[in-house]
């Protein structure tokens, strides 16, 4: 509640902002952190609209892009956050040449937050997935804690 000199007052409720950023999503090499060639074109899309938003939203809002990266569960877990890592950074750093100004945080989560439930050791092309999110705070859809800067 904010309160007036004369006894008024308002209420306001302060939502964190955020939006997805739709895109397809990048392949790798197995076991590789390295964007492709063959794969620029889809960050190149992505960044198209990344960049109406950040003219939208950014005047407005002190804005992030959050890439957090998500691996299959062939290999290790430890091993796989690692990997995931790796990869988030790598989109992030293309993001970052190609002309993204505000701060770009990543974080890789391996295996945890499968989009299609496997057993251990199976390969799943749709988990090895990452994901966009502009925000003025860390996503609240996955954890908060563990984002580094570029």
């Amino acid at each position: 509640k904010v309160h007036s000199v004369f006894g008024f007052w308002s209420g306001a409720e302060i939502t964190p902002w955020e939006a997805d950023i739709p895109h397809e999503d990048v392949e790798f090499d197995f076991g590789k952190a390295d964007v492709r060639p063959d794969q620029a074109p889809r960050i190149d899309k992505t960044l198209e609209l990344l960049a109406d938003k950040i003219k939208r939203y950014g005047g407005l809002l002190k804005l992030n892009l959050y890439v957090g990266g998500f691996t299959d569960s062939v290999g290790s877990p430890g091993s796989n956050v690692e990997l995931s890592q790796r990869r988030a950074r790598s989109i992030g750093t293309y993001f970052r040449r190609k002309g993204v100004k505000i701060p770009i945080y990543f974080k890789g989560y391996g295996e945890a937050h499968q989009a299609v439930k496997t057993p251990d050791e199976t390969k799943e092309p749709k988990n090895r997935r990452a994901v966009y999110i502009l925000s003025t705070s860390p996503p609240r859809a996955l954890s908060a804690g563990g984002w580094m800067r570029l």
